[in-house]
This record gives C-alpha cells, structure tokens and sequence, in this order.
C-alpha cells in the first residue's frame, strides 16, 4: 500500500481524497492546509460536482477526521516525529523527510537530472540557493504568517511568537528585495536551467497570493 500526504487540501486535493477513500492501494496518512477546519470539513462533505460525500467527517485537535481515520495517526508520526509533509520510505524501509532532502535522494536515483544539477558544480550552486530561499524567506516569512493571520489556526500545534510577525515579514520581504536584485538578469534563480531553488520560491509566492 503506497502512504501519500496531501499538500493543500483545495478542490484537487479534496476530489483526490474522495477517489481514494477505501481504495486498498493507497492511503492518505496526512493533510496539510490553513484553512479553517470548519470550512475544510463542509468543503470535503458537498461538492458542487460530485455531490455530498457519504463518510462520517468531524474535527479533531489535529484536523480532521475520516471515517475514524484522524490526521497524524500514531503510524505517520512513527515515520515522521515531527507529524509533517512529506516523508519518503526508502528501498530498505527507513524513511527520510524534509522537500530538499528528498528531491535530493530522489534526482541522485535517477542519475542526476537539472532539478539538482548535473555536474558536482551545478549541485552545489543548487544547494545554495535551495538553502538561501529556505532560511532567509520561506522560513521567516512562513512563521510571520503562522504567527500572525495563522495564529487560530496553528496556536494548538506550534509555539507561536505573536510579537515577531511583523518583523519577520519585514526581514523576507528585505531578502525577496535582494533576491530580484540577484537574478534580475537570469532566466532562472540557477541561470538557464530550471531547478528546485525556482519550484521553492514558486511555491512560497503561490501561498502569498492564494
């Protein structure tokens, strides 16, 4: 049976969920979004498409739960301590977590292609502006919101810090200046080739403006 988390909860995320709901082969063991729970529960039950959803959903602490099955289930925290997205199982059935880290593993298995680079050289530069994104933007500008328009809905998951939002924001927003400063004349973040820095930062601005 193949575990799959779901990143986003929106329309697909929530049709993808309806049509693996029993299926034997695969198995959501967890759902990350920031929407209300609330909403989020009636969204999942009547859909203007596929109509009431015939399952018993109420909320939980951690989020949602499905016909008994509740987010972050004692077997997804066995893989994963820390209860986030996504963990990879390996051929010898440990598991790794972290997005850089499992782009990473996976691009080596396959010989190395452009998302890490090709060449020690381009992995390299690859990482560095994987990690520059992840800890001078996405890491303060993600717990900015968490701490500010996230605060209902992360305030029983995390420790959160209300009084350093604002800085935190400003602090990203200074490097997202000095990043378009930096790649003003390239076509993507690593020059001519598309990479995961560009699918990191992508993502970033498409939670910004969602």
């Amino acid at each position: 049976m193949a575990n799959v988390s779901l990143v986003g909860f929106g329309r697909i995320g929530r049709d993808l969920f309806r049509q693996t709901l029993g299926d034997t082969d695969i198995n959501i063991v967890s759902i990350s979004d920031t929407a209300d729970k609330a909403n989020l529960i009636y969204l999942l039950k009547y859909d203007s498409i596929y109509g009431k959803l015939d399952a018993e959903i109420e909320e939980s602490e951690t989020g949602i739960v499905v016909n008994g099955k509740e987010n972050r289930q004692v077997d997804h925290l066995t893989r994963n301590p820390s209860g986030q997205m996504p963990t990879l199982e390996l051929d010898n059935g440990n598991f790794v977590s972290e997005i850089t880290v499992i782009c990473d593993y996976l691009d080596e298995q396959q010989g190395y292609t452009d998302l890490m680079g090709k060449t020690s050289e381009a992995r390299a530069e690859t990482r560095m502006w994987t990690r520059r994104i992840d800890l001078q933007i996405v890491e303060p500008l993600t717990n900015g919101f968490r701490f500010s328009e996230g605060h209902d809905f992360f305030k029983d998951r995390l420790r959160l810090i209300p009084q350093a939002a604002d800085d935190l924001k400003t602090l990203a927003q200074e490097r997202i200046t000095w990043l378009d400063e930096q790649i003003k004349d390239k076509e993507f973040i690593c020059g001519d080739r598309f990479s995961l820095a560009d699918i990191m930062f992508y993502r970033l601005f498409r939670f910004i403006f969602k």
